[in-house]
């Protein structure tokens, strides 16, 4: 009986940290999709404007916005009013980031967030380099992090509470999104 106790606890002990970094891992693969997502978002945008030019508010960009405090990772649309007469381009006043209660739209499709499981995960909001937003602007698309056009590049590092196990997501100007542990 002893030893069946004895394994049993470990199985527990153990089956509890699989859980966790398999928590990490499903986290990693959809802040990936994400900002993969916001990317094409914003590719297909500018096409689709071509064909079906926008009325009230055009769509310049798609980024993606880290809100350290609410622990939340989600894309959003750097909009503008259209000009009555829309005769300049009027995404040359866009600021290249999510401000809330402006012309910027948070998407609120399933795909479009993550919410981070603040019970077994956390951000580091400590980083040097850290992430906080990333705007994708059509064609190209160009990238602009932290809304600073000479920034090269900026992280987003998630770990498990206990500090065993993170990751660090990079974006950088090019649009390379790439994770490591």
């Amino acid at each position: 009986m002893g030893i069946i106790g004895i394994l049993s606890t470990i199985l527990v002990g153990y089956t509890r940290q699989s859980s966790r970094n398999l928590l990490l891992s499903s986290t990693e693969a959809k802040l990936i999709s994400l900002f993969s997502r916001a990317k094409f978002l914003s590719i297909e945008t500018f096409f689709d404007q071509l064909d079906n030019p926008p009325v009230t508010k055009k769509t310049c960009a798609y980024g993606v916005y880290v809100d350290y405090e609410k622990g939340e990772i989600f894309i959003f649309q750097d909009r503008v009013t259209i000009n009555v007469g829309g005769t300049t381009n009027e995404c040359d006043g866009t600021n290249n980031q999510f401000i809330e209660n402006s012309d910027d739209a948070k998407l609120q499709g399933e795909l479009d967030f993550v919410k981070i499981n603040s019970t077994a995960l956390v951000i580091n909001d400590s980083l040097d380099n850290k992430l906080v937003n990333v705007v994708f602007i059509p064609p190209d698309p160009d990238v602009i992090i932290n809304s600073d056009e000479g920034e090269n590049s900026a992280d987003l590092e998630i770990s498990l509470l206990d500090g065993s196990n993170s990751f660090t997501l990079s974006v950088n100007n090019a649009g390379q999104i790439k994770a490591e542990r």
